[in-house]
């Protein structure tokens, strides 16, 4: 399966979107060469800033702090309005702005397109069985059937046909699940989706 630039861009933003639902830290720096390489964040100087002049004493001071989320307006609380569009890193000297920023640059005036977890989950999957990467597609299975509660809709269920059958090319009996929470199993309480995805 291979993906545009823009593609990636919009595929690690969605994957951002799902880990912002759960209890995870900032893990930028740990994939920025990856990040960076595929364009989805893009970084500057301090004075480079477009808001720069406009709130130069909050600029100056801010490359004193190691770290620091920078909001779209430095000047104004934090609101929906408001949010983070950049980041500092002293150790680096520079600003990061991710892909979805409004600070970050395109010419083609490149905007995030929403997925649903199925659509990010069915693509993974799908990479991981061209790289036969049984880790991953065990892993994308169980979450998201774990995440299904009564019984899925019509698109979801034919993004979960074209799962199960990658699913049922590899033999898992062996594996050994990373967390509790990603066995795939039937469990005590009843879960029809599970029943059928491992028939």
């Amino acid at each position: 399966m291979n993906f545009t630039a823009e593609e990636k861009r919009n595929l690690i933003k969605n994957l951002y979107d799902i880990q912002a639902d759960y209890d995870c830290s900032f893990t930028r720096f740990r994939v920025m060469d990856i990040l960076l390489e595929t364009g989805f964040t893009q970084t500057s100087g301090l004075e480079e800033h477009p808001v720069y002049e406009e709130h130069k004493s909050y600029f100056q001071d801010l490359s004193k702090e190691d770290f620091e989320f920078i909001l779209k307006d430095p000047g104004r609380k934090r609101g929906e309005k408001n949010r983070t569009a950049a980041y500092w890193q002293k150790e680096s000297q520079l600003l990061y702005y991710d892909f979805g920023s409004p600070f970050w640059q395109s010419s083609k005036k490149e905007m995030p397109t929403p997925l649903t977890v199925f659509d990010v989950g069915e693509r993974l999957i799908s990479m991981a069985d061209e790289k036969k990467e049984k880790a991953m597609i065990y892993n994308w299975s169980a979450f998201l059937i774990h995440g299904i509660f009564g019984e899925p809709d019509s698109p979801t269920q034919a993004i979960l046909e074209r799962i199960k059958a990658i699913y049922k090319k590899y033999d898992f009996s062996e594996y050994v699940a990373i967390h509790e929470s990603l066995k795939m199993g039937i469990s005590s309480w009843r879960n029809d989706t599970m029943a059928w995805f491992l028939d």
